[in-house]
């Protein structure tokens, strides 16, 4: 059996060779990425700037990572970023990988990718997909993960055009919730819209996460959105990510 190692080392070859092959078209807003974490009585937030970001002028990309990042209020901490990579390539493209870990309290955290801009696509091919994982990190046997955001206010994942998320047009949304009922268990659900034909102008994208976390617990997850590739990306990317989130 091929390990884990491998198999996150073969998506990531494998999503490179979609993003070198796609020719640059897009803007990247000034925020880059924000993380917003808030309990009942206090929030705080951890915010990167594309001016902060890496450039890649030979794939026209922008990408990012950082781990154990504290998110507090300024007193006590919230969450714990344990990891995050986000890629932004400008054909258009927006890929995510995170785990992030709740502190002493339940906290409700809400991920927000850049906007995307580019110029108008008329009747653009489209495809979304996010994999989220919950873990009980603290090993008392429950562990809970609830969405709080899309159309009904109690979904995870969105993908949004013509707008940032939350106020944009929905792509394709999903994933409920997530529960854990066993010491030091996990539970994982994804959604994946496959390609879909988004009907009329499209100029912008981004993609929010926004869930409530039970205290000392974790989530992570894998997701990507793109708009337009070449036909044979979808695949491909389906595959990388496949690899990525894939258990040995």
């Amino acid at each position: 059996m091929i390990s884990r190692g491998i198999q996150r080392l073969a998506g990531v070859a494998v999503l490179g060779a979609v993003l070198l092959s796609q020719p640059a078209l897009a803007d990247v807003s000034s925020v880059f990425l924000r993380i917003d974490a808030s309990t009942d009585t206090t929030s705080g937030f951890f915010e990167v700037m594309t001016s902060d970001v890496t450039y890649d002028p030979s794939a026209d990309s922008y990408s990012w990572s950082g781990s154990n990042i504290s998110i507090d209020d300024g007193v006590s901490q919230l969450a714990s970023v344990q990891n995050f990579t986000m890629f932004v390539r400008q054909d258009p493209m927006i890929t995510m990988l995170f785990g992030i870990q709740a502190a002493a309290s339940d906290v409700s955290v809400v991920i927000t990718s850049p906007l995307v801009s580019f110029p108008t696509l008329t009747n653009p091919d489209a495809v979304a997909s996010m994999g989220l994982t919950l873990s009980d990190s603290d090993g008392s046997g429950n562990a809970a993960l609830t969405g709080t955001a899309g159309t009904s206010g109690t979904l995870a994942y969105s993908a949004q055009y013509n707008g940032l998320a939350p106020g944009g047009t929905v792509f394709a949304e999903g994933i409920s919730g997530l529960q854990v009922s066993t010491v030091a268990g996990s539970d994982d659900d994804n959604i994946n819209s496959g390609s879909q034909t988004i009907a009329g102008g499209v100029s912008d994208m981004s993609t929010q996460l926004s869930f409530d976390l039970s205290a000392m617990d974790s989530a992570s997850g894998t997701g990507f959105f793109v708009i337009v590739p070449e036909p044979s990306a979808f695949a491909l990317l389906v595959l990388g990510f496949g690899l990525i989130r894939r258990r040995g």
